[in-house]
């Protein structure tokens, strides 16, 4: 059962304070974890597993000749995704990004702190909820005949509190949370976790502006989207994964999916030319965003495997029937070849230079607000934090997505 808010004297905690975009926080974000090693950020994580009732680590990597460290992680009792996934360069990779998404989900799902839109005043200025991603509710209505619930958390840009819908916070994909929700997105999208809160936030910031950039490449013309020259790329883990998938018959592209945000995205698909057996009938896809524009591809490539090893598992929540059946694009060679952007992006690779770059960019793009919201992490170690930008579109495969504003202004383009 949802709860009222109310532990209110939370928000009086002091934050960094921002003196606008273009400057990094006069207070560190990452503090108090700033070099905490993979292993110490696994063993953190896994300290959780109870609370969180992660029941399974299974390694699945074997499933697809690609080689790809690919795991599976099992929570049966979960609100949301009772299976996780996670993949990596090594196991342990792997094995982190399993867990950390199984933790996301699980704080989000908990996460129950909300308050009646007509108390929001009494802490933070009430938005314009036109900008926020609404949903479809089952047989086709959207409800916007009430004032939904609310949450507070800190807007990146100012340092001050502000309110979100709490449908756009929590992740309670439960029937009664999903069918009577207040008319807002209800998904996964701008969540983020890591061993500090920048991290957790950068995290978060990376997924909306992805999720944003997934809605409009899908809703463009095929053509709108220049198509990455796989020659012009260096990142040396890139070019094992192309190389791993072409001795396994797999043809992959990828397109520059970059908006007008100018945060680095890419769109990866796989398609499997060599028809036997055990082929997959359908392409899978992958899509990442980072500062840096290597990272992102390389998240794209990834996940596109990751997903074909999750099509052979059979076992993850949101795999659906047609996912299956659905045929493989005869081509690959839609849009306009053009070489890999080595030479954009942030080169900062801390959290507070990640936070810094995407904001400077949301704020060029027209962009005055970014709200993160503390997802109370049940760990000394880690944190968890969800990410909200109004005016960004919501992550398009999320149950219930409708196109905003952007999607539909890019449709209407093409």
């Amino acid at each position: 059962m949802i709860t009222p808010f109310t532990n209110r004297s939370s928000l009086e905690t002091e934050w960094s304070s921002w003196a606008g975009p273009k400057q990094l926080p006069v207070r560190t974000l990452t503090e108090p974890f700033p070099n905490r090693g993979l292993r110490q950020t696994f063993d953190a994580a896994l300290a959780l597993r109870r609370p969180a009732g992660i029941t399974r680590i299974a390694d699945i990597s074997g499933l697809d000749e690609i080689g790809l460290p690919v795991v599976s992680v099992v929570r049966p009792n979960s609100r949301s995704m009772s299976v996780s996934s996670g993949k990596g360069t090594t196991d342990l990779e792997a094995r982190v990004s399993g867990v950390m998404e199984a933790l996301e989900l699980f704080h989000a799902e908990e996460f129950s702190d909300w308050l009646p839109f007509g108390e929001v005043s009494h802490l933070a200025a009430a938005p314009d909820l036109g900008g926020f991603p609404k949903s479809v509710r089952p047989g086709g209505r959207c409800q916007t005949d009430s004032l939904p619930r609310m949450t507070v958390g800190f807007d990146l840009f100012s340092g001050v509190q502000a309110a979100v819908p709490f449908d756009l916070v929590h992740a309670d994909f439960s029937t009664e949370s999903v069918r009577n929700n207040d008319g807002f997105l209800v998904s996964s999208n701008g969540l983020g976790g890591g061993s500090s809160s920048g991290e957790a936030i950068a995290h978060g910031l990376c997924e909306a502006v992805e999720g944003d950039a997934v809605a409009l490449y899908r809703t463009s013309s095929p053509d709108s989207f220049s198509r990455i020259a796989w020659d012009s790329v260096e990142d040396p883990t890139v070019c094992r994964l192309l190389e791993a998938c072409r001795i396994r018959g797999v043809s992959a592209a990828a397109w520059d999916i970059t908006t007008d945000v100018m945060v680095p995205a890419f769109y990866c698909r796989l398609v499997e030319r060599s028809k036997g057996p055990s082929s997959l009938a359908s392409s899978t896809d992958g899509a990442g965003c980072h500062p840096d524009p290597a990272v992102a591809l390389r998240r794209a490539f990834m996940e596109a495997i990751q997903t074909r090893v999750l099509l052979v598992s059979g076992a993850r929540d949101d795999i659906r029937p047609r996912f299956y059946s659905a045929r493989s694009p005869a081509s690959e060679d839609r849009g306009t070849e053009s070489r890999f952007p080595a030479e954009t992006g942030c080169r900062r690779p801390s959290a507070d230079g990640m936070i810094g770059f995407i904001l400077e960019r949301l704020e060029d793009a027209g962009f005055s607000r970014a709200v993160t919201v503390d997802l109370k992490s049940k760990s000394p170690e880690l944190a968890f934090a969800r990410v909200v930008v109004p005016g960004l579109e919501g992550f398009p495969h999320s149950r219930g997505y409708r196109p905003g504003a952007r999607a539909t202004k890019a449709r209407l383009r093409s």
